[in-house]
């Protein structure tokens, strides 16, 4: 099994500090990093931040498992997103840390499933937000990933 000090170990990681987000420009930050890291114009990222009230509909997900309607949502300000990810409904807000592994596994025979363990350790530590006041609270992240292409490839 591939552990979160090897994949380290193999390249550096760069951990961002997006800070508050709309969810989609977020996304649309990601889908560049991805095209650069797969250019090799960019290292390894973990983008740590938080979004708006905002809702995720995944691939698993309809408008019927919202518990409000659209129109009530969008008068309280929240957004919902279709999303091509897994699962059925997400919440994001603010106060909770939301962490995007944005790696380049080339060459690594690993599984599926140990490379979302390696996820899960690392989401059940708590990360500190360096922008937070002192005396703030620590936070767990919410870690989300998704593999593009798998396995990966040299």
């Amino acid at each position: 099994m591939i552990c979160f000090t090897e994949v380290m170990a193999m390249s550096p990681l760069h951990v961002e500090d997006w800070g508050l987000m709309d969810y989609e420009d977020a996304w649309d930050r990601q889908k560049r990093l991805i095209v650069e890291l797969d250019e090799g114009r960019s290292p390894n990222v973990l983008a740590l931040l938080e979004h708006p009230h905002t809702y995720t509909l995944g691939r698993g997900g309809t408008y019927d498992h919202l518990l409000a309607s659209q129109d009530e949502l969008a008068k309280r300000g929240i957004r919902v997103y279709e999303i091509d990810r897994g699962g059925d409904i997400t919440y994001h807000g603010p106060e909770q840390l939301v962490g995007y592994p944005l790696l380049l596994l080339c060459g690594q025979r690993a599984t599926r499933a140990a490379t979302c363990a390696t996820w899960r350790r690392c989401s059940s530590a708590p990360w500190p937000i360096s922008a937070s006041p002192p005396g703030a609270k620590r936070r767990t992240p919410a870690c989300g990933s998704a593999t593009r292409k798998w396995p990966p490839s040299e």
